[in-house]
Protein backbone atom coordinates (compact mmCIF):
# COMPACT_ATOMS: atom_id res chain seq x y z
CA UNK A 1 0.00 0.00 0.00
CA UNK A 2 2.75 2.39 1.10
CA UNK A 3 4.25 1.74 -2.47
CA UNK A 4 1.41 2.19 -4.01
CA UNK A 5 0.84 5.63 -2.32
CA UNK A 6 4.57 6.91 -3.05
CA UNK A 7 4.36 6.17 -6.71
CA UNK A 8 1.17 7.68 -7.01
CA UNK A 9 2.08 11.16 -4.91
CA UNK A 10 5.44 11.12 -6.96
CA UNK A 11 3.65 10.39 -10.27
CA UNK A 12 1.11 13.28 -9.27
CA UNK A 13 4.44 15.32 -8.97
CA UNK A 14 6.16 14.41 -12.26
CA UNK A 15 3.05 15.54 -13.96
CA UNK A 16 2.59 18.85 -12.23
CA UNK A 17 6.65 19.05 -12.69
CA UNK A 18 5.82 18.52 -16.59
CA UNK A 19 3.74 21.21 -16.99
CA UNK A 20 5.76 23.80 -16.52
CA UNK A 21 8.16 22.72 -19.34
CA UNK A 22 8.60 24.10 -22.11
CA UNK A 23 7.25 21.60 -24.66
CA UNK A 24 6.78 23.11 -28.45
CA UNK A 25 8.07 26.16 -29.49
CA UNK A 26 6.49 28.22 -32.01
CA UNK A 27 6.72 31.33 -33.98
CA UNK A 28 4.68 34.06 -32.48
CA UNK A 29 4.75 36.66 -35.44
CA UNK A 30 6.49 37.93 -38.53
CA UNK A 31 9.13 40.19 -39.15
CA UNK A 32 10.75 41.42 -42.28
CA UNK A 33 14.16 42.72 -40.92
CA UNK A 34 14.53 39.87 -38.37
CA UNK A 35 14.22 35.73 -37.73
CA UNK A 36 10.19 35.15 -37.17
CA UNK A 37 9.95 35.85 -33.23
CA UNK A 38 9.41 32.15 -31.07
CA UNK A 39 8.49 31.34 -27.77
CA UNK A 40 8.24 28.14 -25.59
CA UNK A 41 4.60 27.05 -25.08
CA UNK A 42 4.57 25.18 -21.22
CA UNK A 43 2.53 21.82 -21.13
CA UNK A 44 0.27 24.16 -18.90
CA UNK A 45 -1.04 26.39 -22.16
CA UNK A 46 -0.74 22.83 -24.31
CA UNK A 47 -2.91 20.87 -21.79
CA UNK A 48 -4.41 23.66 -19.47
CA UNK A 49 -6.07 20.76 -17.38
CA UNK A 50 -2.76 19.05 -16.65
CA UNK A 51 -1.98 20.42 -13.84
CA UNK A 52 -5.24 19.95 -12.92
CA UNK A 53 -5.09 16.28 -13.26
CA UNK A 54 -2.01 16.31 -11.30
CA UNK A 55 -3.40 17.82 -7.95
CA UNK A 56 -6.50 15.65 -8.44
CA UNK A 57 -4.37 12.32 -8.59
CA UNK A 58 -2.25 13.65 -5.49
CA UNK A 59 -5.61 14.35 -3.58
CA UNK A 60 -6.80 10.81 -4.34
CA UNK A 61 -3.84 8.87 -3.17
CA UNK A 62 -4.58 10.43 0.36
CA UNK A 63 -8.21 9.80 -0.31
CA UNK A 64 -7.35 5.90 -0.41
CA UNK A 65 -6.11 6.14 3.21
CA UNK A 66 -9.13 7.43 4.42
CA UNK A 67 -12.18 5.72 2.59
CA UNK A 68 -12.57 1.72 2.76
CA UNK A 69 -14.15 -0.70 0.53
CA UNK A 70 -16.03 0.10 -2.60
CA UNK A 71 -15.07 3.58 -1.75
CA UNK A 72 -11.15 2.61 -2.02
CA UNK A 73 -12.09 0.95 -6.04
CA UNK A 74 -13.93 4.05 -7.01
CA UNK A 75 -11.06 6.15 -5.98
CA UNK A 76 -8.38 3.81 -7.46
CA UNK A 77 -10.11 3.58 -10.79
CA UNK A 78 -10.68 7.62 -10.50
CA UNK A 79 -6.30 7.36 -10.05
CA UNK A 80 -6.35 5.19 -13.43
CA UNK A 81 -8.69 7.58 -15.60
CA UNK A 82 -6.60 10.62 -14.67
CA UNK A 83 -3.47 8.63 -15.97
CA UNK A 84 -4.76 7.60 -18.44
CA UNK A 85 -6.12 10.99 -20.00
CA UNK A 86 -2.50 12.27 -19.07
CA UNK A 87 -1.38 9.87 -21.38
CA UNK A 88 -3.72 10.22 -24.22
CA UNK A 89 -3.32 13.91 -23.60
CA UNK A 90 0.43 14.26 -23.93
CA UNK A 91 0.38 11.88 -27.42
CA UNK A 92 -2.25 14.35 -28.97
CA UNK A 93 -0.04 17.17 -28.19
CA UNK A 94 3.19 15.55 -29.31
CA UNK A 95 4.19 16.65 -33.01
CA UNK A 96 7.70 16.97 -34.28
CA UNK A 97 8.68 19.98 -32.48
CA UNK A 98 7.79 18.88 -29.13
CA UNK A 99 10.40 18.36 -26.72
CA UNK A 100 10.33 14.64 -26.46
CA UNK A 101 11.50 14.35 -22.60
CA UNK A 102 8.35 16.59 -21.01
CA UNK A 103 5.94 14.24 -23.21
CA UNK A 104 8.00 11.25 -22.07
CA UNK A 105 7.85 12.19 -18.30
CA UNK A 106 4.00 12.81 -18.81
CA UNK A 107 3.52 9.65 -20.67
CA UNK A 108 6.17 7.30 -17.60
CA UNK A 109 3.60 9.60 -14.73
CA UNK A 110 0.93 8.76 -16.37
CA UNK A 111 1.32 5.04 -16.53
CA UNK A 112 2.39 5.06 -13.48
CA UNK A 113 -0.68 6.39 -11.83
CA UNK A 114 -2.76 3.76 -14.12
CA UNK A 115 -1.10 1.01 -12.65
CA UNK A 116 -1.20 2.65 -9.25
CA UNK A 117 -5.27 2.95 -9.65
CA UNK A 118 -5.76 -0.43 -10.79
CA UNK A 119 -3.41 -2.44 -8.09
CA UNK A 120 -5.88 0.28 -5.84
CA UNK A 121 -8.95 -0.42 -7.56
CA UNK A 122 -7.82 -4.39 -7.34
CA UNK A 123 -6.58 -4.65 -4.13
CA UNK A 124 -7.83 -1.96 -2.03
CA UNK A 125 -10.50 -3.78 -0.06
CA UNK A 126 -7.73 -5.49 1.91
CA UNK A 127 -5.51 -2.70 2.20
CA UNK A 128 -5.95 -1.93 6.60
CA UNK A 129 -8.35 1.46 6.78
CA UNK A 130 -6.91 4.74 8.65
CA UNK A 131 -8.53 5.05 12.13
CA UNK A 132 -10.56 1.52 12.46
CA UNK A 133 -8.85 0.93 15.55
CA UNK A 134 -10.58 3.76 16.93
CA UNK A 135 -14.16 3.25 15.85
CA UNK A 136 -16.54 2.43 18.97
CA UNK A 137 -17.13 -1.40 19.17
CA UNK A 138 -20.83 -2.45 19.77
CA UNK A 139 -22.17 -3.83 23.00
CA UNK A 140 -20.93 -7.76 23.65
CA UNK A 141 -18.84 -7.25 20.26
CA UNK A 142 -15.28 -8.38 20.63
CA UNK A 143 -13.33 -5.75 21.71
CA UNK A 144 -15.46 -4.19 23.92
CA UNK A 145 -14.66 -3.37 27.55
CA UNK A 146 -16.28 -5.57 30.13
CA UNK A 147 -18.87 -7.37 27.49
CA UNK A 148 -19.86 -3.29 26.93
CA UNK A 149 -19.91 -0.52 24.98
CA UNK A 150 -19.22 3.34 27.08
CA UNK A 151 -22.46 4.54 27.15
CA UNK A 152 -20.75 8.38 27.00
CA UNK A 153 -18.54 10.74 27.76
CA UNK A 154 -18.62 10.23 31.96
CA UNK A 155 -18.36 6.04 31.51
CA UNK A 156 -15.06 6.76 28.87
CA UNK A 157 -13.76 9.36 32.10
CA UNK A 158 -14.60 6.67 34.61
CA UNK A 159 -12.80 4.32 32.75
CA UNK A 160 -9.31 5.96 32.81
CA UNK A 161 -9.99 6.50 36.41
CA UNK A 162 -9.96 3.26 36.72
CA UNK A 163 -6.88 3.56 34.87
CA UNK A 164 -8.09 1.66 31.64
CA UNK A 165 -7.05 2.82 28.07
CA UNK A 166 -9.74 3.59 25.92
CA UNK A 167 -7.90 3.42 22.75
CA UNK A 168 -6.51 -0.23 23.19
CA UNK A 169 -10.05 -1.85 22.85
Amino acid sequence: MALILVGCVGAAGLLLFAATGGWRQVTVGRSVEFPDPTEWRTGEQLLPWLPAVAWAAMAAAGAVLAVRGLARVVVGLGIAVAGAVSVIGAVAVWSDGARIVWVAATVVAGATLVAAGVVTARHGRHWPTLGARYQRSPAGAPGARDGRAAEGPAETWAALDRGEDPTLD
